[in-house]
């Protein structure tokens, strides 16, 4: 049988704090304590029904919210892939965090710890945990579990980045957040500012992220030359600012490009960016919110085609 049963309330606020903490400063007194608070936080983590559940249990939960299984039923956790072929368990710390589209079959109000147990077993085959895919996508690695000592197994996988690895992340967050946001908020006077000195200006907002970031001790990596900057009015109703990034720092999964299309009669905006694949398979592309959110939106159009094809998926346009 299955009871209705009235849905936990979370107050993960610190966390979620923290998590955008980490995003721009990635060091290991921030790692710890993000680890530290999940120790005890209660989480949400999706998962499925088995087919043994009847149509009245399944219709039931939907309605209700939260709805205790008999000890018969054990729902699955929902396991994620990305890109590279790697498995997470993906939990949320709010409701918040899950887009209003996304639906799942159930969803488990558990211990985070609970939840890091389940995903070390050797037999789950997973890589780690994802914390809320679709907004922080903070990636927690099974080093994160391992061992007598968690935090420090995760304090030591963050130390492990190469200098490389710092360079591509910061890139991404520059390309990915700061600089859609910046466009979202300011609109045409951004493209306006851009489309003065093109590749300098870019340039230079890169430059100036890369000397307040204090984990990077390298020095500057990039010349005005190294990006392709095109500022273009295609129409009355579609202004566009297409950033290619350069070739140096472009790991898998990093940026290649970005475009921002602007209707200047209306104001919408709307922001994407092709990242690069895999040896042997084609880009990926998604589209970037107001927030610095990535929404993946699967395999990217044709080199040559993203532009038209970009066009053709504007909201005004349709």
């Amino acid at each position: 049988m299955a009871e209705q049963m009235k849905q936990p309330v979370l107050h993960n606020e610190e966390l979620e704090a923290l998590i955008k903490v980490f995003r721009d400063a990635q060091t290991k007194e921030n790692m710890m304590k993000i680890l530290q608070l999940l120790d005890k936080t209660l989480i949400m983590q999706p998962a499925l029904l088995p087919p043994n559940v009847d149509k009245a249990t399944v219709e039931k939960l939907a309605k209700a919210g939260t709805v205790k299984m008999d000890g018969k039923v054990r729902p699955q956790p929902v396991v994620f892939k990305n890109s590279n072929g790697e498995s997470f368990f993906p939990v949320f710390t709010s409701k918040e965090q899950i887009p209003a589209g996304q639906k799942y079959p159930a969803m488990l109000f558990v211990p985070f710890k609970e939840c890091a147990k389940l995903a070390s077993r050797p037999e789950a085959k997973l890589n780690g945990i994802v914390v809320n895919p679709f907004t922080d996508n903070l990636i927690l690695h099974q080093a994160a579990f391992q061992g007598t000592s968690p935090v420090m197994a995760a304090v030591q996988k963050v130390e492990e980045l190469s200098p490389k690895q710092k360079q591509a992340i910061l890139r991404n967050r520059i390309a990915g957040v700061e600089i859609p946001k910046r466009f979202f908020r300011e609109k045409g006077a951004f493209l306006d500012f851009v489309g003065e000195d093109r590749e300098e200006r870019i340039c230079t907002i890169f430059r100036d992220f890369y000397e307040e970031d204090k984990t990077i001790q390298e020095a500057f990596p990039y010349e005005t030359g190294d990006f392709e900057v095109m500022s273009l009015n295609i129409s009355d109703t579609i202004r566009l600012l297409r950033i290619g990034l350069p070739e140096k720092n472009c790991l898998i999964g990093s940026i290649t490009s970005v475009l921002m299309f602007l209707n200047p009669v209306t104001g919408q905006a709307v922001c994407y960016a092709i990242k690069k694949g895999e040896k042997g398979k084609g880009n990926t592309f998604g589209e970037i919110d107001a927030d610095g959110k990535y929404l993946d939106k699967g395999e990217a159009p044709g080199e040559g085609e993203e532009l038209y094809t970009l066009m053709g998926q504007l909201p005004w346009e349709n």
